[in-house]
């Protein structure tokens, strides 16, 4: 199977905890963001669960690649470095409408995802982390905003939407959700093959690789949560800085798939949670 490298190299400190903080959850069965029931919506989000509403380390957050504040804990790579590999393939379709979206499961022999090696430090020991790939699913808008790159002015860029590509870490100690944004423009081969299927077409799967980015592209990463109840924190994001492209076509026809914006509003963070280094992604 071909493997997708990717380099990261950090420039910043990164604050959030390592993946095998005491905070980080151990993984559930099931990585679907409607497996904790059906008891609420989008629509009300101010009723969700007290989790939920508490300015911690909660997801979605608007990103910003200018944020120089000090770590508050130790990095995920202690010496600023590390050695990524993506490993992705065929997934089949179509993919499930559940209550809150679409989503493809990925069937348990497939072994997809990716591993981190880090070198140590003086403080922080040195090792490797691999994470399985469980399912992706779609939010339309996109839940993850970015500040422009230049530091200048207050505004942040929203996107049509997103993937949420959710992974296990193999030893249980903790989630990793890889984070693909979208804007509008040309047609995207990926979603041609899901929405073909979804509307009745022959096609029976679909490369997952075709949703990375094919120019590197750098990579923020810090700590928060599911982005959906019980809005679980400890959940390591990544989240790519460049967005892939989609039709205006294609994102009218995943959100009348899904029927409703399946979207969480950004939420606050306090200044230390967020540390965001620039890392490079090398898609195909």
């Amino acid at each position: 199977m071909k493997r997708v490298a990717i380099s990261l190299i950090a420039a910043l400190g990164i604050g959030v905890a390592a993946p095998a903080h005491a905070d980080v959850e151990r993984p559930m069965p099931s990585a679907a963001p409607d497996h904790h029931g059906d008891h609420w919506d989008y629509t009300h989000q101010d009723d969700w669960p007290v989790q939920c509403l508490i300015a911690g380390r909660q997801s979605p957050v608007a990103l910003a690649t200018f944020d120089t504040l000090e770590p508050d804990g130790a990095p995920l790579f202690p010496d600023g470095s590390a050695d990524g590999r993506f490993s992705y393939g065929p997934v089949p379709l179509p993919p499930e409408r559940t209550s809150h979206g679409l989503q493809i499961t990925t069937p348990p022999d497939l072994r997809y995802g990716y591993a981190f090696s880090w070198r140590g430090s003086r403080d922080h020991p040195g090792g490797e982390a691999e994470y399985l790939l469980r399912q992706f699913h779609f939010h339309v808008p996109a839940e993850h905003r970015i500040a422009p790159s230049d530091g200048k002015g207050s505004e942040t860029i929203g996107f049509a939407m997103e993937v949420h590509l959710v992974h296990d870490r193999t030893d249980g100690e903790g989630r990793s959700v890889v984070a693909i944004l979208f804007r509008e423009g040309d047609e995207n081969p990926f979603l041609a093959k899901l929405i073909d299927s979804m509307a009745g077409g022959v096609g029976h799967e679909v490369d997952l690789r075709g949703l990375l980015p094919a120019e590197p592209t750098r990579i923020f990463v810090y700590q928060g949560s599911l982005t959906a109840p019980p809005c679980s924190e400890g959940v390591i994001w990544l989240v790519a800085e460049n967005p892939m492209t989609a039709s205006a076509e294609q994102i009218a026809a995943l959100r009348g798939f899904v029927g409703f914006d399946n979207a969480r509003h950004v939420v606050p963070r306090r200044a230390e949670g967020i540390r965001i280094p620039p890392m490079r992604l090398h898609g195909r």
